[in-house]
C-alpha cells in the first residue's frame, strides 16, 4: 500500500492534497502524518517541550528542524492524547511494510531505499548521551520504542542510518534510558 491521502480521522486531522496534518492541541504545533499499512504515524519528529527533553546542542533552531530529543521516561509521556509511542513490533511492521528483510541476526532489519521509505524516514536528529554530549545530527536517527529490554534496565530503540547512494537503511535495537532520542508517535 502506498503512502497517500487518507482523509480526516476523528476531527484531529486536516487533509490538503498530498499533505496530511495533525495539530498537537497542547502547543498548537502542526505535524505531518501518514497512513502506512494499518497505522497512522507522525511523519516527522515530535517537538513537544517537556522536562527531560532537549534541542540538539541546546539550540532551539535545531528543535524546529529536527524535533526534540527525549529520555525514555519523557518519551513514554510525550505523545499527544490519542497517540502512543510505538513498540518494537510496530517498528518492525513499519520496516516490513517498506520491503525490509530480516537478516540472520534478529536485531537487524534492512530497509530498502525507495520513495515511500525516504518520505517517512527523515529528520535525522542525532542523539544525546546521558552526560549531555550530542552527536550524529543529520547522520542517524534514533527513535524510542515503548519496549523495555528484558533484565537490563535499558529500552529498545529503532536506529536508522543516513541514506546514501545504494546503502540500505538499517533498523537496530537497544539504548540506555537516560539518553536523548527522537520520538515518532502512532495514532491509537
Amino acid at each position: 500500500m502506498a503512502v497517500g491521502v487518507w482523509g480526516i480521522l476523528n476531527g484531529n486531522f486536516t487533509s490538503n492534497n498530498d499533505n496530511n496534518n495533525f495539530e498537537d492541541p497542547r502547543d498548537g504545533k502542526i505535524y505531518k502524518a501518514v497512513k502506512i499499512g494499518d497505522k497512522i504515524w507522525m511523519a516527522e519528529n515530535l517537538n513537544y517541550e517537556m522536562p527531560n527533553s532537549w534541542c540538539y546542542d541546546d539550540d532551539p533552531t535545531k528543535c524546529t528542524a529536527f524535533g526534540r530529543l527525549y529520555s525514555w521516561s519523557a518519551a513514554m509521556k510525550a505523545c499527544p492524547r490519542g497517540w502512543h509511542l510505538p513498540n518494537k513490533q510496530e517498528w518492525i511492521a513499519l520496516a516490513m511494510h517498506f520491503g525490509a528483510q530480516e537478516q540472520s541476526e534478529a536485531s537487524l532489519i534492512i530497509i530498502p531505499h525507495n520513495t515511500e521509505s525516504l518520505a517517512f524516514i527523515n529528520g535525522y536528529g542525532g542523539r544525546r548521551d546521558s552526560k549531555g554530549n550530542y552527536d550524529a545530527l543529520g547522520g542517524t536517527a534514533d527513535f524510542w520504542t515503548s519496549t523495555e529490554l528484558a533484565n537490563s534496565g535499558d529500552a529498545i530503540s529503532a536506529y536508522l542510518t543516513e541514506p546514501n547512494t545504494s546503502i540500505s537503511e538499517s533498523l537496530r535495537f537497544a539504548h540506555f534510558k537516560n539518553d536523548g532520542l527522537s520520538c515518532r508517535c502512532v495514532k491509537d
